[in-house]
């Protein structure tokens, strides 16, 4: 029986923020970003491809009975360090930016202690785009662009040629994945002159 269950992608080099998977002596390790070294995060293998390729999408399917096991005798899992730049107000009122330390416990810290696990590798411009920052990478905005080139490639796929200037947005309510689009779509008439929701 598989008592962990989770999604891993290949990640982006050479600084991505997403925890990096290894199984090693087949024992399931898992390094937060934060704790890795430069080297680590950059290392390459004979081939020139990235050697911590796995990075973790963190959806997780936990068994009940190991999270029981793990909390028996008190929380188990451990803290990892983060530095973060803080809104700060000083004494006479200016608003300031300082750093502090964070301390933060993973729940993908217990798959280590678990005896089976089980991996599913997704690609990553069909399952992941993360939102972790108000602007720039790993923004709204990215996870935006992201989501409608997903939608621009399904409908080109069935041979609809979408304008570069129209944005498209699919709702799970329309279709799950690529393939109930593809059965659903056919035969539909669709006009792409403006951006596009299909819900």
């Amino acid at each position: 029986m598989c008592v962990v269950f989770f999604v891993l992608m290949i990640r982006r080099p050479p600084r991505s923020t997403q925890s990096r998977s290894s199984a090693a002596s087949d024992v399931y390790k898992r390094q937060e970003y934060s704790d890795m070294k430069e080297d680590d995060m950059k290392a390459v293998d004979e081939y020139g491809n990235i050697l911590y390729w796995a990075g973790n999408t963190a959806i997780h399917v936990i068994n009940l009975g190991l999270i029981k096991r793990l909390n028996y005798h008190g929380f188990a899992l451990p803290y990892h360090r983060a530095v973060k730049h803080i809104d700060s107000i000083t004494s006479d009122k200016k608003r300031i930016k300082t750093t502090g330390w964070k301390f933060e416990t993973f729940v993908f810290d217990a798959i280590s202690f678990a005896q089976n696990t089980c991996f599913l590798e997704v690609i990553r411009k069909e399952e992941f785009s993360p939102v972790k920052n108000s602007e720039g990478s790993d923004s709204v905005e990215t996870a935006r662009i992201d989501m409608v080139n997903l939608y621009r490639g399904w409908l080109e796929s069935e041979g609809f040629n979408v304008p570069t200037d129209i944005k498209v947005e699919i709702s799970p309510l329309f279709a799950l994945d690529k393939q109930e689009f593809s059965a659903k779509i056919k035969g539909i008439d669709i006009k792409l002159d403006k951006d596009l929701y299909l819900g």
